[in-house]
């Protein structure tokens, strides 16, 4: 049943400079679990189920990493998943300095209720320590979250949750209670373009004094589809001038498919952007990304030589619920191919239909 486009998993990034390799991580993975990649951001496992909005592009069974501490690479960190039948994950463990489990369950709309949080930290056992709680409005957006302490059964922390009519998160604001009073410890905002697409991204935490501004970015993008940005600007917030004073810009251009073709990154000199480097990404024919070159910019022009790469390592894997093809192509017509947003289905097909993503995930039944 192989195809001319079998789907292809990532299985390893490595990441040198200088011709001496700094950093490495593997994912391994069983059954017919893959990744899937759109942005440069989705090449690392990100995935944390207590995030606002925990995305998964990696869908293996565990992760290894390893780091140039000086004399050799050693291993800093592991995570490990289990996944239930649907391929959503019920126990997600971190290691690296201490020991983290996270253990979701899911609500009838599909989504996380709660997670239980177990560690190892101050020297314990692990056990559980606390619980996060889940609210959702009629939209399946998150509109309140909860974390509960197991040791007292109290709300040690809560967070709200404030969306537009389109569903996009404009803000959210964490509290903690102490001394029998809510205090606000941070508060994330965003703005968005008539695309939906996000054009900032402001933080405030409470360093000991009160909610003041820390950082944003600020994005820009090409046409009306584009979902990567051409130009990202990281601003500081100056407590004695109250004002965002810049500090890097990233200028992105994109190829023919619309992903990041090269990346120029800046500094803020005071008056003007100082340049620094150059971040060149090339593609395979099926627009995964294989390696990245990065040049210094030195006498007011790159070097001929990257000084430093990414690699990006793949393996052919075939995702769960693949049917027998040549078998069912007399009984079973199925159109268009490919498609985008629908397909129809015709002939005897028994008594379901299944339909996965190529990750694996169960989409539809």
């Amino acid at each position: 049943n192989k195809t001319t486009a079998t789907p292809k998993r990532l299985i390893a990034t490595s990441y040198q400079r200088f011709a001496v390799l700094l950093d490495s991580t593997h994912n391994y993975y069983s059954g017919g679990r893959g990744s899937s990649h759109t942005l440069p951001s989705t090449y690392t496992d990100n995935y944390y189920p207590t995030a606002v909005d925990a995305q998964q592009n990696i869908f293996c069974d565990s992760s290894m990493h390893w780091m140039d501490t000086g004399n050799d690479l050693e291993l800093t960190g592991s995570r490990f998943y289990t996944y239930d039948g649907n391929n959503k994950v019920i126990k997600f463990t971190i290691r690296d300095f201490a020991e983290m489990i996270y253990e979701p369950t899911y609500g009838s709309n599909g989504l996380i209720s709660t997670v239980a949080i177990s560690d190892t930290f101050g020297g314990t056992t692990m056990e559980p320590k606390s619980r996060m709680e889940y609210e959702y409005n009629a939209q399946n957006k998150r509109i309140k979250d909860s974390t509960i302490s197991i040791s007292t059964s109290s709300v040690q922390a809560r967070t709200f949750y404030n969306r537009d009519a389109n569903g996009n998160l404009l803000e959210f604001e964490t509290s903690y209670f102490y001394n029998g009073t809510w205090h606000t410890s941070s508060r994330m905002s965003y703005t968005y373009d008539a695309n939906n697409r996000m054009t900032s991204s402001a933080s405030a935490f409470d360093m000991g004094a009160g909610v003041t501004n820390f950082f944003k970015d600020s994005f820009v993008y090409a046409g009306t589809n584009v979902m990567q940005p051409i130009t990202r600007i990281t601003q500081l917030w100056d407590n004695v001038d109250l004002e965002w004073d810049n500090e890097t810009l990233v200028a992105t251009t994109l190829n023919a498919q619309n992903l990041a073709d090269s990346e120029v990154s800046c500094s803020w000199a005071g008056a003007a952007w100082d340049t620094l480097d150059r971040m060149v990404y090339h593609y395979d024919a099926n627009n995964l990304l294989q390696y990245t070159d990065g040049f210094r910019y030195i006498a007011n022009t790159f070097e001929a030589n990257p000084y430093d790469h990414n690699y990006y390592y793949y393996e052919d894997y075939f995702p769960t619920g693949t049917t027998n093809t040549s078998a069912a192509k007399e009984d079973v017509i199925i159109y268009p191919n490919p498609a985008t947003e629908a397909i129809t289905v015709k002939g005897t097909v028994g008594n379901s239909i299944h339909i996965y993503a190529l990750n694996g995930a169960l989409m539809h039944t």
